[in-house]
């Protein structure tokens, strides 16, 4: 899957003319490249049902769930992630990002624990140290 240039990703707009949020506008390309099964994992996901989570999961093991990842982290579902994470522990800077703006102590061990290296910076040289 080929990413949109940087630049793309940087002054895609809204309704209102405003600049978004880079990665946020990259994780949106990521959902509309993602197959139609994830839509269902998604709102497993937002239920916080981690049977199904755990069950349909499986059959993704060792494909990207990036965006999967992210939506447990926004929806507050560490137990979701966690799940995720198992399948496939690819993180990425975006993950983290969230987890440490929403102060999400879960999430950020759970991106640690996984392989996020600590002291690797977010922006500006910023860690998701607590």
């Amino acid at each position: 899957m080929k990413m949109p240039p940087v630049t793309d990703a940087l002054y895609t707009c809204s309704g209102d003319s405003d600049i978004i949020d880079p990665y946020e506008a990259a994780y949106n390309w990521v959902r509309a490249e993602e197959p139609a099964e994830h839509s269902s994992l998604r709102k497993a996901i937002e239920r916080n049902d981690t049977s199904m989570v755990r069950n349909m999961s499986e059959s993704f093991r060792g494909k990207p769930n990036l965006g999967l990842k992210h939506d447990a982290i926004i929806a507050s579902r560490p137990e979701c992630l966690k799940i995720l994470l198992e399948e496939d522990s690819a993180t990425d800077v975006y993950l983290m990002t969230v987890a440490c703006e929403r102060k999400d102590r879960d999430s950020i061990s759970l991106l640690l624990d996984h392989g996020w290296p600590i002291n690797r910076p977010l922006h500006l040289g910023a860690v998701p140290l607590w």
